[in-house]
């Protein structure tokens, strides 16, 4: 039994630090802002999408989405795909050679108020959306804690 627990805690551990490099930290605290207003419930879970308003369907910005889900996860709070949750509604903006040009999100209540607000506005990291998203669940988790 006591190997089990110490596994689990373990497990947790890891996947926590997987979210928290320093390098996930250093993009958080320079490039994201998150703005909260004070009808925003903690206590709710959290649903992701993308906003795809004027835009073919776009794989990389579900990628996105996915990545932040994930990462939210890993820091403790809940992520459902149905019912009353906090919406975050990630609107992402391509060059034309494919590469992140802007990434915001607005974050809904369930009654449809707009309670917070993220953006991203760091430069392209090729390859990297899965930091970007890892910051963007870090820096909003300290946020509403």
């Amino acid at each position: 039994m006591k190997k089990i627990l110490i596994l689990m805690l373990l497990l947790s551990t890891f996947s926590y630090s997987q979210v928290l490099t320093l390098k996930v930290k250093k993009i958080a605290k320079k490039n994201i802002e998150i703005f909260i207003n004070p009808k925003f419930d903690n206590s709710l879970s959290f649903k992701i999408s993308v906003d795809e308003t004027n835009l073919k369907e776009d794989p990389q910005g579900q990628a996105i989405a996915d990545n932040i889900s994930t990462a939210l996860s890993h820091l403790g709070k809940d992520v459902v795909l149905e019912g009353n949750a906090n919406i975050i509604k990630i609107t992402i903006r391509w060059d034309a050679f494919n590469e992140l040009k802007k990434l915001s999100g607005m974050i809904i209540n369930p009654e449809g108020i707009v309670v917070g607000g993220i953006q991203y506005d760091g430069p392209y990291i090729p390859n990297n959306h899965n930091n970007i998203a890892k910051a963007i669940a870090y820096k909003l988790s300290i946020k509403i804690d």
